[in-house]
């Protein structure tokens, strides 16, 4: 029987011989796409876990460091210390100077501004006279 013959008759389907390459195409090309996407996903998930792994040893060797650093911070800010001799200043408790600052806020006013009251001038020095010269 040839092609001919089915086409006089319409309920009987026909499937062409031809094979649906361009939805072959699409869906390989869409199973591609998702194991790409789900490939890259699982990629980071490992990074990202690698990379936490790394860090958590990283903050294990520093983390005793910090401590010690954070406990001599505490002592320093509670306690009385000398900062400078020549300079004459001294480290006191951050309470203490914090009431101290509440009863006298002029505290924070460095020490080498001049008072309110302007110094006396001087008069400018006249600048001395020249000689006459002599006359010839």
């Amino acid at each position: 029987m040839s092609d001919q013959q089915f086409k006089k008759h319409p309920d009987v389907p026909v499937e062409p011989d031809v094979m649906p390459s361009g939805k072959l195409f699409v869906w390989v090309g869409a199973m591609c796409a998702v194991v790409i996407v789900v490939t890259i996903m699982v990629w980071q998930e490992f990074n990202h876990a690698t990379t936490r792994e790394m860090q958590k040893k990283q903050l294990a060797r520093i983390e005793p460091a910090l401590a010690k650093a954070a406990q001599a911070d505490k002592r320093a800010a509670a306690g009385y210390g000398v900062v400078s001799k020549k300079k004459n200043l001294y480290r006191i408790p951050i309470r203490m100077a914090q009431d101290m600052l509440m009863r006298t806020p002029t505290l924070l006013l460095p020490a080498d501004i001049p008072d309110d009251k302007p110094a006396p001038t001087k008069a400018p020095a006249k600048p001395p006279e020249k000689p006459a010269e002599p006359k010839k």
